[in-house]
Formats: C-alpha cells, sequence, structure tokens
C-alpha cells in the first residue's frame, strides 16, 4: 500500500536515524488505520456519532463520548496505535462523514537540526482543512484555539492526508506528507511530498 522505503526516508530526516526504524512500524499503523482499515471505520461508526457534516458538531459530540468512556474506565486512550488511539477514531468518525481529516505527527525539539538525535514524536494530533484547526483529541473543545496556536508556534509538524473524501481543490488524491515547522519572524517551511499507494 505504501511505498516503504520512501516513507521511512521521509521520516528518517525528521526523526533522526536511529529513531526511524523503531517508528516506522507504528507510523504505518497509524497510517492504515486512519485511512486505510474497513474495521477502523466501522468501529468509529459504531459510535453512532453521524448526521452532520459540521467538523465542530462531530469534534464535540466526539469528545463527550471520549469523556463517558474514560469516565467508566475503559479509557478510550490507552493504546498507542490501532483503531482504539483518538485520534485515529475521530479521523474516521469525521471522513465517516465526508469530512477530510490529517494525522498528524507533533514534535517540540524536532527544529532544523539534521543531525538532533533527540528529535521524536511528542503528540499525535488531527488536523481538519475545513476548520484550518489543529485537535487534540484528549482536550475539551474549549481548549482547541489556544492548543492551535500553541502547536503552530512550537511544534514541527508532520501531517499526513489520506485519499480526499470531499472532492476538494487541492486535496490529497493519493497519500500526502506536509512537514511544517513551528512559525518564526518569517512564517513556516512547507515542504509536500506525494505518497502514491500502491
Amino acid at each position: 500500500m505504501f511505498r516503504k522505503g520512501f516513507v521511512t526516508l521521509a521520516f528518517a530526516s525528521w526523526l533522526g536515524i536511529t529513531q526511524a526504524a523503531a517508528e516506522w512500524d507504528a507510523i504505518k499503523n497509524f497510517i492504515h488505520a486512519a485511512y486505510f482499515s474497513d474495521s477502523c471505520r466501522q468501529q468509529a461508526e459504531s459510535f453512532g456519532i453521524t448526521g452532520t457534516s459540521s467538523a465542530s458538531t462531530l469534534f464535540a459530540e466526539f469528545s463527550a463520548l471520549a469523556q463517558r468512556v474514560n469516565a467508566g474506565g475503559d479509557k478510550l486512550n490507552l493504546q498507542r496505535d490501532g483503531c482504539v488511539n483518538p485520534a485515529i477514531l475521530l479521523i474516521n468518525v469525521l471522513r465517516a462523514n465526508g469530512i477530510d481529516a490529517e494525522l498528524v505527527f507533533a514534535s517540540r525539539s524536532a527544529r532544523s537540526a539534521a543531525n538532533d538525535a533527540s528529535k521524536k514524536i511528542d503528540r499525535v494530533l488531527v488536523f481538519v482543512p475545513e476548520l484550518d484547526l489543529y485537535l487534540d483529541p484528549a482536550a475539551s473543545p474549549g481548549k482547541q484555539a489556544v492548543l492551535d496556536q500553541i502547536t503552530r508556534e512550537t511544534m514541527r509538524r508532520v501531517h499526513i492526508a489520506g485519499p480526499s473524501v470531499s472532492g476538494r481543490d487541492g486535496a490529497c488524491r493519493d497519500t500526502c506528507m506536509r512537514d511544517y515547522s513551528p512559525l518564526s519572524h518569517i512564517g513556516p517551511r512547507i515542504k509536500t511530498e506525494v505518497i502514491r499507494n500502491r
């Protein structure tokens, strides 16, 4: 499905060679679960969060569900990967309702030093192009605007966009990877790569 060599190289330049091999399997599982897994899509649909084309409303319903599940002791966010990861569930909920969403790997330590061995993924977020907003499934809807600003200003982000469900112009037709640097006085650095699905 993915050109493993290309994606591994792309992440190797971001994470540092020592971590790239260790992180690849988790990254591959996240991408598959977010965009290509029928069982993850069915699990997200089983929560019954449907019937609106408003990303904000869907996120509010998702957050309320996550709070109820976590309060019940099931801990929706216990696993690092797979269908039950909150970011993966949220992406599948949004896409099931016709809204594009991007999987985001964010790092506080990854600035621009190519030889920085401390680079790592600190957060897994969801970016919704329709809202131009980063969403953190672990935080309440009222905190999202502040978290979005902090993410843009202080974190380097790698976006993985799966095939578009909305049909927007300029949306990803395959699987795209975009690398964003933190905001600075000259603005973000953006690098885009297309990963052909095979």
